[in-house]
């Protein structure tokens, strides 16, 4: 089962500065003891479950909308003979690298107020290779798709978290940075407890439609 997270408000401070409902915040954080784990997943570009080494967390993900939603996310072992991949968003086709992090569901508990579930699913983020100007639903001023994270099967010794909606994947654009240094947190997820301190650097992320284009597949381009 996925664990409570338990932190201070440090994804709002970097969020909630007038970003749309909808728009996510990537934060980059260190972790004073940072955790390595393996777990299985299985993305949209896999035969099988592969076994993923994970450190961190490195960074979290949450909407302003909703401060006690959130990813935490670990740095994965990178695939030294994987080929690029190819997924469609917003009608343009984006070559991805190797799988670089992995996003795993959590949920922050603030005194006097309720825990809320966390957002459903894991992701696994891959750097997006040579990336457009922009695509059609990224924020004004937000800058080329940097990281696109799409959904994974995951298994962890006896718990496993199923694909729910693999036609959505999360944007991580490159623009859009600002400072929230030095903001701490203790954060608990499915693999364990850490203290996080905010690096500073913050990324704008939304939620799009994204088509995985498998071996043999036309991608098509926007006409």
């Amino acid at each position: 089962m996925i664990a409570v997270l338990a932190c201070l408000t440090l994804i709002a401070v970097a969020a909630g500065d007038g970003l749309a409902a909808d728009t996510w915040t990537w934060l980059d954080v260190a972790a004073e003891k940072p955790i390595e784990h393996a777990v299985m997943v299985r993305g949209p570009f896999d035969d099988a479950h592969r076994k993923t080494r994970l450190t961190g967390p490195v960074a979290m993900a949450a909407t302003a909308a909703d401060a006690g939603t959130c990813f935490t996310v670990y740095a994965t072992a990178v695939p030294g003979n994987e080929p690029p991949r190819t997924a469609v968003v917003g009608g343009v086709p984006l070559r991805l690298g190797a799988p670089a992090f992995l996003l795993v569901p959590a949920r922050r508990l603030r005194d006097g107020e309720p825990a809320t579930d966390p957002p459903p699913g894991v992701y696994e983020a891959r750097p997006v290779l040579e990336p457009p100007p922009a695509i059609d639903g990224g924020p004004d001023a937000a800058g080329p798709p940097a990281y696109l994270c799409l959904a994974v099967d995951y298994r962890h010794h006896f718990d496993r978290v199923p694909v729910t909606d693999a036609e959505q994947g999360l944007v991580v654009f490159a623009g859009g940075d600002r400072s929230a240094g030095g903001a701490r947190t203790a954060a608990a997820d499915d693999l364990g407890i850490a203290t996080l301190a905010a690096r500073g650097t913050a990324r704008v992320a939304v939620w799009l439609p994204v088509r995985p284009v498998q071996e043999g597949d036309r991608p098509g381009v926007r006409p």
